[in-house]
Formats: C-alpha cells, structure tokens, sequence
C-alpha cells in the first residue's frame, strides 16, 4: 500500500490573496503501517525526515482509505468517489483475474479526475511512481497517464508510459550481475530505464524535482503526485540496510531508506521561502501494512482485511504558510475523514470548480485539513472487502467480513448475508477486540440499513454470493482440457476413440487414446527424435492421418535452426497407430520442379482430398531466410511423396488483420491450413498474424473454382471467422472433429494462456454448426471456466472405486493411466520410483508454465468415502526443500480444467515450508480456506494423507494422527484427484473406497418423553463453598441416578460402556442455578463425554432430558454447549484438538444466563443462553466408552 504527501494550497476564504492557487504534492506510500512512521509511535527505525514535516504540521489519527488494498484505495484518493463506481474493487491484475473478479480492466478516462480539473485551472501536473489503475501485467491497451490530466509522467511497472524497473541486489550478490523484476513491462509504454530497487524512490523524487522547477519557471502553480512503490514487497533495501535479513528487518530497511530519498523534496519545499508559503503537504498509506512485516498496533487486521489495520493511515498535513498556526505540532483525534475527503476539500483549497454534472462522495474538510478546525465527515464511511479477499490468510485466520461502515464513535462489519454482525465502538476500543452487537441491537440495525442501502447502489463484483457451491454436472465440461500447442485428434471409428497427437518437448511425438473428446487420455510415446540432425530439434505441430490403410503422421523438425525447418511423415508398419513408425523425407516444398532447387522451410502440413485427387497444403517461406509465410498447395504422389512444383495460394497481406501486428502493422503471416467439407463446399481455415500475441486469429478460404492449384479457385473471406475476446486470446491452429455420435461438428484451436508474448497455450473444444448452405459458424471462443455440454455420445463411465494402486520405476508403468485425465503442463507429470511424479520437468522444458497440476479420476465414487496416498516431496529447481509449497487430494471435484484453481470441489494438502495441513474448496476460479493444522512434514520422507468424508463432515489426517475436523456443504459429491501446486510430489498407494451413507442413529426418545424430575428447591450455599468433591473409590452410585447404560466407579475413576443411546448420570438431591465445575474427562476418537447440568426432565435415551449439555467431541475435535429442550439445540462450538485416550480437564461457569466452558485451561466457549434456570447436574457419555475423575463442583 502507499502512504500518501499532499502539497495542498487552501482555498481563498481560508488563505491569502497570494495562495489562492497554492501547489500540491501528495506522496502515496505503498503498504505502510499505521505505526510504522516513528512520529506515530514507530520504534524500528527514525523516519527523520517525515518527522520533520510532522513537527511543523497536523497528525491526524482518525484518517481513513477507501479500501484495504491498492488499486481501488488509488481510485478514491484520484476520483473522490468509492471506487466500486468504476469497478475496481481489488488490486488491477491480469485480464482474465480482472474479468473473473468482475472488474474492469483500467480507470475509466471519464471517471472525475482532480488533475485534469487542476490542470484546466492553469495548474502543471505531474505523476512520478505507481499508478495501478490501469496498465499492468498483459492489459497493454490501457490509456496513458497523460489521458487522466497530467502534463508528465514516470511511472512503474503497474502504468503506462515511461517508467523505472527494478534491478536486485542481495548481500553477496555479484553487483555485475544483479537481477531483474517485472521485465515484461517493458511493453507498457516508450522510454524503461533500469535502475536498482533501492533507489528508485530517489528517481521519482529526481523527476517531480525537474518538474517542478520547470513549473516555476512557466510561473505555473504545480500539482505533484509523488507515490513510491516503497515500502511494498519484495524488499531489497540498500545493502546497508539489510539487518539480520529477516522480512521485518528488510522491510524497515526499505522504509528508512525511502524516508531518506524522499528529504530532498521535502528540503527544497521547506528551505524555499515562496514554496514553504505555499505549499501543503499530506502524507498517508493508501492501505494497511503487510502481515510480518509492518505494524499497526493496536489495531486489528492488516492490508486486504477491513479491520482498522487494514484501512485506518497515518496522515500528516504540512503547510506553514497556509495552516493555524496554534495547530502547528500536534495531532487531531477526533477528526474522522478519508481519501474521499483530501480529494473534494483540495478542489476548494485549490479555487477549481468541480467537474461538470459530478457529485463526489468526498465532503470539503478544507478547514480541518489547515488546522482551522477539528469538524468530521457528517456521512458515514463505508467499505466493501476486495472480491479476492474473503479471509482465513494473508497472515489472519479468521474471516475478512464483507462490508463495514464507519459512522461517528461506531464500527460495524457484517457479511452479505447477514451473518456474524460485529460492533465496536471504535473510540474506546480501536483495537476491535469487543463486540458489542448484542448490546446495542438497535445501532446494530441502523447501521446494517445504512450498509446495505450504500451497498445496493454500487456494481456487484464476483464476491458477492454466488451459485459457486455446485458442481459442474457430469454431463458437462470445462475448458481449456488441456496443455499444448498446435493440437490435433482425429476420430478412430474402428476402435471407438480419438487420437490425439502431440508434440513431446519438441524432441519427439506423443499420441494420447481416449474415449473422450473432452480429455486427452492415457499417453503413448510413439517417436523420439534423434539426438542430432537436420530433424533432431524443434518438432513442431504432428498431425495424425489414416491414409491408405496406413496411419501417417505429418510434422516439421529442424537441426535446431529454425531456418532449416522441413517437413516429414511418419508412416506407420502397420494398422496399429500406437504402434512403431518409419521415418519419410523431408518432402519436397521448395522451388523448382522438383521441388527442391532449393528446398524451403515449411510446416503445418494437411492433405485434402478433393475429387478422387489429394493434395497436400502447408506454410512455407517464398524464398531461403526471408521469414515470410504464405499458404502453398501441391499434389501428392503418395501419401509420404509430393509431386510437381508447390503453387502459393493466396497473398498473405490482403487484408491488415493478418498482419503480425494487426492493423497493417509488422508483416503479413499465414499458416497452419486445416481442411473443412461440408456437402460440396470445400473450405481451408488459416492461423493469420502472430501466434506469439494475443491478436492471432482464424481467416478463411473457400475453394470455388475446380482446380485446388489454381491460386483463382480459391476465395479469401474478408473478415476473420474466429477471434481473440478478452477472456480467450490468440486462438488458433485449429481443427475439426466430429462428436461420437457423429451429429455434431466441434472445433479444438489452441489459446494462449496469458496476453503476454509468448507461447504458454492451452487446448480448447468447443462445438461448430454449418449453416443450410454448408457455410461454417464457428462463434467466439469460449470463455475458461464456462461448462460446456459434453459432446454428443460421450460416456460418463461408472467403474468400481475399491483399489490399491502401486507403480514401477519407469512410465508409464501400470497406474491404470487410462482411468484418469492429466492437466497441466505436458512435461510436468512422469513415472517416478513408486507412483505418477507431477512437477518435475521432464526433458528440456518448452514453453514451460505452472498451474496446480492435477490428475483427476475420470469417475465419481460415492460422496462418501476415504481416500488416502502416500506424498513424497522432491527439490524444487535446485531450491530447498522448505521452499516447496503443497501436494494432496483433490475431492468432491467437479468441472476440471487447466490452471491453479480451475475445478470447483475440495483439497487437502500438506505444505513443507510452513509445516502445515490445510483444507479448502476451490470455484473453478478462486481459492477459500477452511482450516489449516500445524503438523510436520519433514523433507526426505513418504508422507500419509488421508480424507474422510461422510455428509457434511470432512476430516484429514496426516501420518495417521487426525489434524482437520470441519462441516462444509458446499460441494455434496463429485470425484477425486491429485493435485500440486508450486512443487514436485511423488504420489504412490493411493486408496480409495466408497462407503454407504451414514445412518443416523435410532433415537429411542427424546426429551419430549423424558419425565420431570422431582426436584428440592435449590439450597442457599455460601459462595466458594463445595458442594461436590472428590473421586469415585468404589462401586457405589447411590447418591446418583443413572438413565441408562453400565455405569461404575473404581480407583477413582467413573467409566460407562453401551453409551450408544446417550446415558447421564445425574447426581441426587443437587439441584443448582449458579455454580463452578471442573472434571477430568478422558474419550476415544470416536466418542464424546461431558457433563449435563439445570437437568430437569430426564429419560433414557439420546435426547430424553431437558437440560443444557457442554462436552468434548472426540471424532470431531471440538468442544460443544447445546441443550435439549425437547430436540438437541447447538448454542455454540469451538474446533480444538481432543486428544484421544488422554486426560482433558472441563470446567463449566454457570451464572444465570452466563456460561463459559474451559478445556484444559483456555476457555473455549463463552455465551448466554436462558431458556433454563436450574436442575440436577451429572455425567453424559456418546459412543464407545468415557472415563472421568477429579469432579469438583463449588457453589456460586
């Protein structure tokens, strides 16, 4: 986050005749905590400069950003309203992340923009330092700076237009050879320079200093935003500054140093005479600090979080020359205002009017900002929580409320669906540690009106609830389905499946059979290249054919120069297309008769067949090392030979799509034809412009004439027929296929995985239609992540789910690989020593990228069931081995797909380097986690994990000892999967076996049967006195009712056996309200034991009592307060660890409607309940078998 300087001028009311139109800085820290600065109380280092502006202006405590994290909290200091009015809701990422949040891709140019009204008030107007509200990562086309009013811009990797990039240095580190960040942004705009990370503040600072001198010299009041990427993450302080290396000390090496770049600004303000004058000064942090490294004591939260640590700023005004100055100095508490606020009160400060037909939702505090006065906002301040910021991580594992509202001395958070309401009155306790929502119901209500009015008036982002929690039905699909480049499948009608063909690192060829259109199936090596030659490298886009009773396989190889490509075939010794291949060519498609005078670079060949005659069709380059493809054609002599001269079909710049660079720009570029008939229409889709960008695309040709090697039989459509949207970008190399049952037409291209150059691309399937006069539609690419129906005739296979699975040492062993789909990365899964080894590169990498590669069973046992595998983590990349993320299981999956968290289910992993076991479900987009466990995963060993689900209840173990216990509805069935995430794993032993739904147990009665209990009135007893003590030294029970099973005592110890119906034991004559207890109590993994108390109906059976009931669960590792009224009523649980066959001890705190339970110590539960006054109390005991000891009951 950014910490914010404002140099503002007051408006003329306020200020002399002579800085009605005063300059303006503002300097936007990134990611500073509230208490960093050392004149808020920071201790870890001297921020001198900073301070300095503080000893002559205001502090001001009560200041507040727009939002917990960067991008949106930039858009309402910039706009003066919520930035959830121009869709930015979270930090500006990646398209595709953009569109999946709901988000817009940039600040919209029309939005009110402070700098563009100054600068049409005569101000000069500069940024220097992020931006982040438009331009970043592969969002190219966003406007530039210039667009939003300013004169002159330098920005960072997140903007357009010139900027500074960051080189690295760490201690030790050869200063010759530093490292580089965020280089793909060099395409964002003219003019990168290159400069260390540690002093880029400084260049800022250099280019805002030489604006404004220009400034002055054009006798122009300026405006300057002056935001540093300091002091957000990765940290490299300058090498002095690094401390012990810890991510604190680094962090606060950042900050000092930014402190000391940015003197030289504050200097020159200050030691001017005319620019101290008029000049004001704000400094702020555009959110809260990140988790480990700043701090914002007391407050709770950090940056992404809506608790104050994440949206309550440190906030300085400096401006001697404009301010009060009996305000000099000190700080304002009582003051609350907001980014919203600084933008509106600078209009006034500034003497500029507001932007035509705007309402702001920022109030003119222009006085309070000068010192004049201490007034507040009169509106209430409400916040939204970033779509991706839904809680449990970043450093907080508790829930990230969705919406809050700051409204004088109150705080209110809640949920969108009403849930979990807090309250705090945020004078006395701005620490949120007390919620008071219970006490005041009506605040409570005002402000939850309030909230959800604010709330319904703005756009809806993808954090708002949502249909997620459903699985993708079996009858649809999820693209993309997989990884490549160039993909090919041809339908074998003889043996009921498709063939798919692939190249293998580029250094061979794959063919994978399945039954499906929809997953790429088991994989089959069926040629490896050599390992030198004119075709050992670069095997590029194989194609499978079944010609003449032969299958062929077409594909271009070079010696690792790519101006030696040429094609081959593979031909095949016999039906079998899985089986061995002999090597053809290369084919002649160069110059000449011969076609060889010379031969010429050609790839992605095609044969078509056309009246009893084929033909073959490729992209070649029209003369030796021009790099200039075009589309050729020429007959075939046999399937593995051509014959006569190739003839160009088509210029391949008719039109300025087709260019590399679109609209006539770069050169023009045709290839991979790909051959599509319809009744007696023959048409050749082409890939145009460049496959490397997300601007290429699909054209098309139609052969009209009856001579395919007439370049005049042949039509070029005017417009392209398949196309780029935002979410699915350079689509192409496509193909076509006909679904199982032969009924539909459905088309397989390829799509880039990100909109940055390159080739990381994924393999899409989509359905196609012909009109009635046999022309193709193909629509628009589909979207990742939509479901899709599954083609035709496609099966769904139900197979028994009971196996223990073991591999050999080599791939692919005997995994039953055909029963299972891969996604990911083609050489990231392999056969290791016992099982499928995923994330391991297999060979020389090509194109590489990762993306949470899974295996996923193709069929889904029962929902309920275990599942268990043995993991074992190898090193990363040659990093160590506690660098490594997670493996585990995917379960109650549903809709897989290629990327991180592209299926929608569940997944329990083990992470190595935080020794943790985590749980949590995926929406085919986004991340949420439910639990995590600490538990050691030590690097070197086969690790156990195992997942049981039954209902609602899931629960994992890990090395056999049981660490998650939780209940989550949101996915009721699907199948299972291994999946890593940043790592490699070897996965062996994996198990997997159905069980029948669980049957709840028979309840013989409940306590609506249970008789009344014949009860004393309750005896006064002095407070403290004990009223019960002692063990259980023998067998008599007299002094307690039993209803049912077999109680006795013996050495001191109580115990019961048949405990499945719930039996209590309640102690005579001991009728209580008010009281204290405490009892060791001691159960098995599968039972539950606790004690029973303001009993006054009791029966024999599960539930046949009235009373209250407080106990620990053992199956479900929580400790549970209900009460039976008639029917078990749950008031309240905590998960924590019960231990198994070891002593816990439970104290119990009864004060009329007050109850607190305590386990071993640390009290658990606290709540009121008053639906019962007073009753016996005693023992209840579920499931196998309870022990308890040490009962101590005393009177209160």
């Amino acid at each position: 986050m950014i910490r914010i300087l404002f140099i503002l001028a007051a408006c003329a009311p306020l200020l002399s005749e002579a800085a009605v139109r005063p300059n303006i800085v503002t300097v936007f820290i990134d990611d500073m905590g509230w208490t960093d600065l050392s004149c808020f109380r920071g201790d870890h280092v001297k921020t001198e400069n900073i301070d300095r502006l503080a000893a002559e202006g205001i502090l001001f405590t009560n200041f507040y950003v727009n939002s917990p994290i960067c991008s949106p909290s930039r858009v309402a200091l910039t706009t003066g309203q919520y930035p959830q009015r121009w869709r930015i809701t979270s930090y500006l990422n990646n398209r595709r992340s953009n569109l999946n949040r709901g988000m817009a891709q940039w600040l919209d140019p029309g939005a009110p923009v402070l700098a563009r009204e100054l600068q049409k008030n005569g101000y000069a107007t500069g940024h220097f330092g992020k931006w982040h509200m438009g331009g970043q990562r592969d969002v190219d086309d966003a406007p530039p700076i210039s667009a939003y009013g300013f004169d002159r811009s330098l920005t960072n990797f997140e903007g357009m237009g010139p900027k500074l990039l960051p080189l690295t240095l760490k201690p030790g580190q050869d200063p010759s050879t530093p490292g580089r960040i965020w280089q793909n942004a060099v395409r964002l705009g003219e003019g990168v320079t290159w400069m260390q990370r540690s002093h880029i503040t400084r260049g800022f600072v250099d280019a805002a200093l030489a604006f404004i001198e220009e400034a002055r010299g054009q006798e122009k009041p300026f405006f300057v935003n002056l935001w540093p990427d300091d002091v957000h993450s990765p940290f490299f302080p300058p090498l002095d500054k690094w401390g012990d290396g810890g991510r604190r000390a680094i962090y606060y090496g950042v900050l000092d140093a930014m402190d000391e770049q940015l003197g030289p600004l504050f200097d020159r303000i200050r030691n001017d005479p005319e620019l101290r004058q008029n000049t004001l000064i704000l400094i702020a942090s555009d959110n809260g600090h990140e988790t480990g490294a700043g701090k914002s004591d007391p407050l709770r939260g950090a940056k992404t979080w809506l608790y104050e640590g994440g949206i309550r700023s440190p906030l300085i005004v400096w401006g001697p020359g404009l301010m009060s100055q009996q305000a000099a100095g000190r700080a304002n508490t009582t003051s609350i205002l907001s980014s919203l606020d600084l933008n509106r009160s600078l209009y006034s400060l500034c003497s500029t009017g507001l932007p035509a037909g705007t309402t702001l939702d920022g109030e003119d505090l222009g006085p309070t900002l000068l010192g004049r006065e201490k007034k507040s906002r009169s509106a209430p301040l409400f916040w939204r929580r970033p779509p991706d910021r839904p809680g449990f991580g970043h450093g907080l594992q508790e829930d990230n409320p969705d919406l809050a509202v700051r409204d004088g001395r109150w705080k209110f958070l809640v949920n969108y669906d009403g849930s979990d309401p807090q309250l705090y009155h945020i004078g006395k306790d701005p620490g949120e540690r007390h919620n008071v929502a219970e006490t005041f119901p009506k605040v409570v209500e005002r402000l939850r009106a309030s909230l959800e009015e604010w709330n319904s008036t703005l756009p809806q982002d993808a954090g708002f609830p949502k249909a997620n929690g459903k699985p993708v039905p079996t009858s649809k699909f999820i693209n993309p389905i997989g990884e490549g480049s160039d993909p090919w499948v041809i339908r074998d009608a003889k043996n009921k499946r498709y063939l798919w063909c692939f190249t293998e690192g580029n250094r061979g060829i794959c063919i994978y059979s399945s039954e499906s259109l929809t997953s790429l199936g088991e994989k089959h090596f069926v040629w490896t290249a050599p390992e030198d030659g004119p075709y050992a490298r670069e095997v590029w886009a194989p194609e499978l054919h079944l010609l003449d009773g032969r299958w062929h396989i077409y594909f271009a190889a070079s010696d690792g120069r790519n101006e030696n490509h040429l094609t081959y075939v593979l031909r095949s010794r016999d039906e079998d297309p899985l089986g061995s291949y002999e090597l053809h060519g290369p084919l002649a498609t160069g110059d000449g008769e011969d076609g060889r005078s010379p031969n010429l670079w050609a790839i992605d060949m095609t044969p078509l067949e056309f009246r009893g005659n084929r033909y073959a069709l490729w992209s070649g380059w029209d003369a030796p090392g021009t790099d200039r493809q075009f589309l050729y054609i020429a007959p075939l002599r046999s399937p593995t030979e051509l014959s006569g001269p190739r003839v160009r079909l088509c210029p391949n710049d008719d039109y300025p799509w087709e260019f590399t660079e679109g609209n006539g720009k770069g050169r023009g570029l045709n290839e991979a034809p790909q051959v599509l008939q319809s009744g007696e229409r023959t048409f050749v889709t082409y890939s145009c412009g460049a496959s490397w960008l997300p601007s290429y695309k699909v054209g098309l040709l139609e052969l009209k004439g009856g001579d395919p090697l007439d370049p005049a039989s042949w039509t070029k459509h005017r417009n392209p027929v398949f196309q780029a949207t935002e979410q699915t970008s350079g689509v192409g190399h496509s193909c076509f296929v006909r679904s199982p049952d032969a009924r539909q037409w459905w088309h397989v291209f390829h799509a880039k995985r990100d909109r940055n150059p390159g080739w990381r691309r994924a393999v899409f399937v989509q359905p196609m239609h012909f009109r009635k006069d046999g022309f193709p539609e193909f629509s628009s690419p589909t979207a990742p992540g939509s479901p899709l129906d599954r083609p035709g005739g496609e099966r769904i296979h139900r197979i028994p789910f009971v196996g223990d699975y073991s591999i050999p040492e080599f791939y692919p062993g005997f995994w039953p690989w055909h029963e299972w789909s891969y996604y990911g990365h083609h050489q990231m899964i392999r056969g290791g020593t016992h099982g499928p080894l995923l994330g391991s590169p297999r060979g020389q990498p090509v194109n590489l990228y990762r993306c949470g590669e899974k295996l996923v069973l193709n069929h889904a046992p029962a929902p309920d069931c275990n599942i268990s595998v043995n993991i074992e983590f190898h090193a990363l990349d040659g990093r160590e081995y506690r660098s490594l993320r997670d493996a585990g299981i995917l379960f109650r999956t549903s809709g897989p797909s290629v990327g991180y968290d592209a299926q929608r289910g569940y997944f329990a992993g083990l992470i190595p380097q935080t020794d943790l076991v985590i749980l949590g479900a995926t929406d085919g987009e986004t991340w949420r986690e439910l639990a995590r466990a600490p538990s050691r995963v030590e690097p070197g060993k086969r690790h156990e994990l195992e997942v049981e689900t039954r209902g609602n209840d899931i629960t994992v173990w890990h090395n056999g000892e049981k660490k998650i216990n939780l209940q989550d509805s949101t996915y009721p069935a699907g199948t299972v999967g291994l999946r890593i995430v940043d790592s490699i794993a070897e996965f062996s032993n994996f198990y997997l076996e159905s069980r029948p739904p669980a049957q709840p147990p028979s309840r013989p009665a409940a306590s609506r049967d249970a008789p009344a209990l014949k009860l004393e009135p309750p005896a006064p007893s002095e407070v403290g006195a004990v009223l019960l003590s002692g063990g259980f030294l023998g067998d008599d029970l007299g002094n307690w009712l039993p209803f049912g099973g077999n109680w006795r005592s013996r050495n001191g110890e109580l115990m019961v056996n048949n405990a499945e119906n719930g039996p209590r034991l309640l102690a005579k004559k001991l009728n209580l309200a008010n009281f204290d207890l405490e009892v060791d109590i001691m159960v098995d993994d599968e039972s539950q034991a606790g004690v029973v108390f303001r009993v006054d109906h009791a029966g024999t059976g599960i539930d046949a009592y009235r009373g209250y009931y407080a106990g620990l669960h053992g199956a479900k590792q929580r400790v549970m307060w209900g009460a039976a009224l008639p029917g078990w009523k749950e008031i309240a649980r905590r998960n924590t660890p019960v231990a198994p066959d070891k002593w816990h001890q439970l104290r119990v705190e009864a004060r009329g409607e007050s109850v607190r339970i305590f386990l071993n110590g640390e009290k658990r539960i606290e709540g009121t309940d008053a639906r019962l006054k007073a009753g016996l109390l005693g023992f209840r005991s579920l499931g196998n078998k309870a022990r308890f000891r040490n009962l101590v009951v005393t009177a209160n």
